[in-house]
């Protein structure tokens, strides 16, 4: 069973309006809450929507590489950190946008926290 890990309340606001202006971009309708309980599917507007958030919370750079220090000021345990780490270790994908949403799933798949909102 996964631990949670509150999402800091003095970046809420900031990342939710971020969320909200991906879906509108995206033309989606993505509950990010679900999204962090591993609940997303493969498609390009969802890639489109990640992506979004990625280039707009600036945890990725512009090639969609996650920035680990950005990270690693969110997440503060060894063992999220090392998930984190090692999920760059094969990250591949023929676009940016695949490579954030290669990211996302194996953070999602590995990390031994959820991610509340």
């Amino acid at each position: 069973m996964k631990r949670p890990f509150q999402f800091p309340k003095e970046r809420l606001d900031k990342f939710m309006n971020i969320v909200s202006n991906c879906n509108k971009e995206s033309n989606t309708n993505i509950d990010v809450s679900e999204l962090f309980k591993g609940k997303y599917d493969k498609s390009e507007s969802f890639k489109d929507f990640f992506y979004c958030i990625a280039m707009n919370s600036g945890f990725y750079d512009a090639n969609g590489w996650p920035k680990l220090e950005k990270f690693y000021e969110l997440f503060k345990d060894e063992d999220v950190r090392t998930v984190l780490k090692d999920c760059t270790a094969d990250l591949d994908g023929e676009r940016p946008k695949d490579l954030t949403f290669n990211y996302l799933k194996c953070f999602l798949v590995n990390v031994p926290v959820t991610v509340i909102f």
